[in-house]
């Protein structure tokens, strides 16, 4: 479904990334997108930004347990 100009029904994304939270895309809501982790609403996010890396990554809420699962692929992305 499109709106606009062909623009995006909203602009909660994952990281763009083949394993990002592919449920981001799904998420409405400004608060309910930068409050998952993984998600980030036009590069906003309510923990400073997101985990990418290994698809376990995404899902990781927080730049401690991030770096923490770097052994596992996962690396910080801050916010914009």
């Amino acid at each position: 479904l499109q709106v606009g100009t062909g623009s995006a029904p909203c602009a909660c994304t994952g990281d763009g990334t083949p394993t990002e939270d592919p449920n981001c895309k799904y998420n409405p809501s400004r608060s309910g997108c930068t409050w998952s982790p993984g998600c980030n609403w036009d590069g906003e996010s309510h923990f400073g930004g997101w985990c990418s890396g290994a698809s376990s990554c995404v899902y990781t809420s927080g730049e401690t347990a991030c770096l923490g699962a770097a052994g596992l692929g996962c690396h910080w992305v801050p916010a914009t």
